[in-house]
């Protein structure tokens, strides 16, 4: 049991005091209003988050061996139309390095390959970049230049023991996986690198030389 008892402080209030309460009184409602869209905010980007992730991920339609050899003939063929589209002026370039005798730099053979997989001539397509006798390819995969293609071999692992596993695998990647870098780390551990071999006239003399996907090549080469 309890009572509420009034007291009676003032029945007179002095004009500043007066002021001094608006104040106050306004300024608490306004850190209150401030603060409450500030609480109101975080709590609906929390729910939101506890939603996203609570949804299950979206099952990805697992690709098929015929879809990579579809995939993997499309490269090929792409990649002898911009042949034929470099080779004219590949030609010309060759016809004009052939002429300089001493300092000309004509490419006689130039592979892309790699262990497993397809091996390409891409000897057009460095004669095209040949620029005033010398050739100067950037540190960066040689995939993505015109004539050529990623010749490493896509692998598809069959999916055993149906739905369960396959969603389990989905949620090991999603969210243990992608997050520590260990996938594209293994990846790369475990995939065969592709190599670029040029056989080169320069100066003269025949060289050849060999580099890694990921290497810079710049010739003529001192190495070769």
């Amino acid at each position: 049991l309890s009572f509420a008892v009034p007291v009676l402080v003032s029945t007179k209030m002095s004009p500043a005091y007066a002021m001094k309460t608006v104040y106050v009184t306004l300024f608490i409602s306004l850190i209150d209003q401030v603060v409450g869209d500030i609480v109101r905010q975080d709590y609906l980007n929390i729910t939101d988050a506890n939603l996203s992730s609570s949804s299950p991920p979206s099952m990805e339609q697992p690709r098929t061996h015929e879809d990579v050899l579809v995939e993997r003939e499309k490269k090929k063929r792409d990649q002898l139309q911009q042949i034929e589209l470099m080779r004219k002026s590949a030609e010309a370039k060759m016809k004009r390095e052939e002429m300089k005798e001493d300092d000309g730099l004509v490419i006689i053979k130039a592979k892309y390959e790699v262990s497993g997989g397809d091996s390409i001539d891409v000897t057009v397509a460095l004669q095209f970049w040949v620029i005033n006798s010398s050739l100067h390819l950037p540190s960066m995969s040689k995939s993505s230049m015109l004539g050529f293609y990623d010749v490493r071999h896509e692998v598809v692992t069959k999916l055993e023991g149906g739905f369960w596993q396959a969603w389990q695998k989905v949620l090991t990647e999603r969210f243990f996986v992608r997050g520590t870098g260990l996938q594209s780390k293994e990846h790369e551990d475990m995939s065969p690198i592709p190599t670029l071999t040029v056989r080169y006239r320069y100066g003269g003399k025949v060289h050849e030389i060999t580099v890694y996907d990921h290497e810079e090549l710049s010739l003529p080469s001192p190495n070769a």
